[in-house]
């Protein structure tokens, strides 16, 4: 891949986010958002799914979420 690819895709990643951003709950800015199996995904606040993604805000010593059952 050459640097104006990489340059290409990082512009329309950056714009993406920009567009996503604003429309994530304020409180749920910057967690990772993960499906039923547990794998990180774009969450899309518009879709009946959205409600249903675990929430994962990061901890100190490191940003991998463990899932424990309750």
């Amino acid at each position: 891949m050459t640097l104006q690819e990489l340059k290409e895709r990082w512009l329309e990643a950056s714009a993406a986010a920009l567009t996503l951003i604003p429309r994530l709950p304020s409180d749920e800015v910057g967690c990772l958002y993960l499906d039923a199996a547990g794998k990180p995904v774009c969450p899309d606040p518009g879709s009946s799914d959205f409600p249903k993604l675990t929430r994962h805000y990061g901890s100190v010593k490191g940003t991998w979420p463990r899932i424990v059952e309750a």
